[in-house]
């Protein structure tokens, strides 16, 4: 099997195990372009050293040894340290099945509501909370329908890292975004959503803002 045959294989596989829907948003994910993954699969082309490094960082169950030389299997060995598991024991972070964007406020304000279940994975063990995520403004970074992972900042005002992603609470709304400074000044903040072709950024006063969460990261649940 060529590499370009390789390369068909694992989008094959991507699709069929439902990572991704289709070609398309396997192309977004990994920041190429359809001319680009279209002359790799017919063999018209090479693929990328830059596009390896990629599809390791949106794909860590791809084996790019493989990828690149046929040598071993297509996928990782399962590896204990990052498995993820789902579970009704207590072990890991609870899962509320809401929407942060709408419903969110009912496990923050009724301690009495249960989780569906636990989530075990060891990458995000400083996880406060796993959710549901609705809408695409941080498409293809995070998906609609995604799940994530979210760490309570207490003292958040001191501890903001500029460029990374939060999911915030304000009196009127609740968004994942990344958070830049404001050129507005000091007393806002700059929400800057992934898809920037269909969403616009944001000026946020931060005196209305109160809690934010740090996104950990995100996950599917089939």
């Amino acid at each position: 099997m060529t590499e370009n045959e390789r390369f068909k294989e694992m989008i094959k596989f991507l699709i069929d195990s439902k990572r991704v829907r289709n070609q398309q948003q396997f192309t977004e994910e990994i920041r190429s372009d359809k001319a680009t993954v279209s002359e790799i699969k017919t063999g018209k082309r090479k693929i990328p050293n830059n596009m390896f490094d990629k599809i390791e960082k949106v794909y860590p169950e791809i084996c790019t040894d493989w990828l690149l030389t046929g040598k071993g299997e297509m996928l990782k060995e399962p590896d204990e340290s990052s498995a993820f598991s789902i579970n009704k024991s207590g072990e890991g972070a609870p899962y509320y099945n809401v929407d942060f964007m709408c419903g969110f406020d009912l496990i923050e304000n009724d301690q009495t509501i249960l989780p569906e279940y636990h989530i075990k994975f060891p990458k995000y063990k400083e996880a406060t909370v796993w959710v549901n995520v609705s809408g695409n403004s941080m498409y293809p970074l995070i998906s609609h329908g995604d799940i994530v992972a979210l760490r309570k900042i207490d003292d958040w005002w001191e501890k903001i890292l500029y460029g990374e992603v939060y999911a915030v609470v304000t009196e009127d709304f609740r968004t994942i975004k990344k958070i830049r400074k404001s050129s507005k000044g000091s007393d806002y903040l700059r929400f800057v959503p992934e898809n920037v072709s269909e969403f616009d950024e944001q000026d946020v006063r931060i005196d209305s803002i109160s809690i934010v969460y740090k996104v950990l990261g995100c996950a599917k649940i089939m």
